[in-house]
């Protein structure tokens, strides 16, 4: 099967275009003319929210975050300040076994992709990847749960720690996974689900991808440990990675979430590092070929992990998340209630203007 159509051809003639159905403005248009502006740090008033990734709906002008450790995910409403719905999934939610991480909204469908997990992998660094992965499908709209997709049945348990998802300008599904580097693909349809990308060999005990984010019909991805950029073409039955270099050739430590913000046409890729806040890349043509490292936005919050970054409204922010209580011997939410967002657009501007 090849997956892409004459119809994506025309749509996606330049490379990297932000392509829309017709009638409706682009995704950086809709940012700007459909959700208020927004600015200033954010705090998140929510029992347990622990946010470990999070997207921001251009129809519902609502925040959508992984709630990691009660495996929920939580509707926000950023300009009310206050949440607004805990979209829940029975057998799964408040379940030890199982968390939140990935999320994404297809801006074309108002499907929201979320990953859905066991937590095994992340817990004993992929010594054991045995259990039941689902990706969900969720109608932003309609407020419903369309799909659950086991992609456990697709990897027969090989391989997991699926904590990133993205789509493709067709609306098929990528997941990606940390324990070993892998990336499956699921049609838009939810019937199809197969290993578009698996590193051999799959050593499930070397953490390999962290974060993708989709650039027209390049799903670009992060290495955990390397400080290495990735794409693969979409369009192809299997994935064939390729590096991004960027310059000057500077490492960085273990990363997580990427996004490209909207705002920038797709020039400015956000790497989220735990320990130390997030990285900026450029590539001034959004081609993605290669990049400049402009330097590092370090997180404020010293008790807290750089898990993702977010772009609300015209303000991008850092999602930090309290990470005090893995060390326990039984990690899981304490009873804290109050989580932030931290307005980087500033800094991230100056590094834009250096």
């Amino acid at each position: 099967m090849h997956w892409l159509s004459a119809t994506s051809l025309t749509l996606l003639s330049l490379k990297g275009a932000l392509a829309f159905p017709r009638g409706l403005p682009s995704i950086p248009d809709r940012y700007e003319k459909f959700c208020k502006p927004i600015s200033g740090d954010i705090i998140l008033e929510q029992f347990q929210l622990y946010p470990e990734n999070s997207d921001f709906s251009l129809t519902t002008c609502l925040l959508y975050f992984t709630s990691v450790w009660n495996a929920t995910v939580v509707v926000y409403d950023p300009y009310a300040g206050k949440t607004v719905d805990i979209i829940e999934f029975p057998g799964y939610s408040h379940n030890p076994t199982y968390h939140t991480s990935g999320i994404q909204v297809d801006q074309r469908t108002n499907l929201l992709s979320i990953s859905l997990n066991v937590f095994a992998p992340f817990a004993n660094n992929g010594t054991d990847v045995s259990g039941t992965n689902q990706l969900v499908q969720y109608d932003t709209i309609k407020k419903e749960i369309v799909s659950y997709t086991n992609l456990t049945e697709t990897t027969q348990g090989k391989f997991g720690g699926y904590q990133d998802v993205d789509n493709d300008p067709e609306g098929n599904v990528y997941m990606l996974g940390t324990y070993g580097a892998n990336i499956l693909r699921t049609s838009a349809d939810c019937k199809t689900t197969e290993v578009f990308y698996l590193r051999e060999p799959a050593l499930t005990t070397i953490p390999g991808y962290g974060g993708c984010v989709s650039n027209g019909w390049d799903l670009i991805v992060n290495d955990v440990l390397q400080s290495k950029i990735l794409k693969f073409d979409m369009r192809q039955e299997k994935g064939v990675p390729v590096e991004i270099p960027h310059t000057p050739n500077v490492t960085w430590g273990y990363s997580d979430a990427i996004i490209l913000p909207p705002k920038y046409l797709n020039t400015v890729l956000l790497i989220a590092i735990d320990l130390e806040g997030i990285v900026v890349l450029r590539s001034k043509d959004a081609s993605w070929d290669s990049a400049e490292y402009l330097g590092l936005i370090p997180n404020p919050i010293s008790t807290a992990w750089t898990v993702a970054a977010v772009q609300v409204g015209q303000s991008v922010y850092l999602q930090p998340m309290e990470v005090g209580d893995i060390n326990r011997p039984n990690p899981g939410p304490l009873n804290l209630t109050a989580f932030p967002l931290i307005d980087i657009t500033e800094k991230l501007e100056a590094l834009l203007g250096a």
